[in-house]
């Protein structure tokens, strides 16, 4: 239903487009979109916009780049931390192993 609703569509703009008509409206409304794209107001309005969006653009820019720089320093430090708490659960950890170790060779020497 759908390949048949387009390709009516399609038939009936083929139609409209190569009848005189249909050529005449096509000339005049292409006619009508050049003079407005090379009405001055609407270029001036263009570049506006153009230099808009590129102060916009660099100005995200640097937001992304200071948020970047702020991550990774935040996983700089939190590299740090993890580094420092894994050498001080080592030290514990060797701690009891050689508590463990003195206690096991006390309880020899006493048997």
């Amino acid at each position: 239903m759908k390949f048949r609703m387009i390709l009516l569509v399609g038939v009936a703009a083929g139609l409209v487009l190569a009848s005189k008509r249909g050529r005449r409206a096509v000339t005049a409304l292409s006619e009508k979109a050049q003079e407005a794209w090379t009405d001055p107001n609407l270029q001036k309005v263009i570049s506006q916009t153009e230099q808009s969006a590129r102060d916009a653009a660099a100005a995200a820019q640097n937001k992304v780049g200071a948020l970047v720089d702020q991550a990774t320093a935040a996983v700089g430090t939190a590299r740090e931390q993890a580094v420092k708490a894994s050498k001080h659960a080592q030290a514990q950890v060797s701690d009891v192993v050689d508590a463990a170790v003195d206690a096991v060779g006390r309880d020899s020497d006493t048997n």
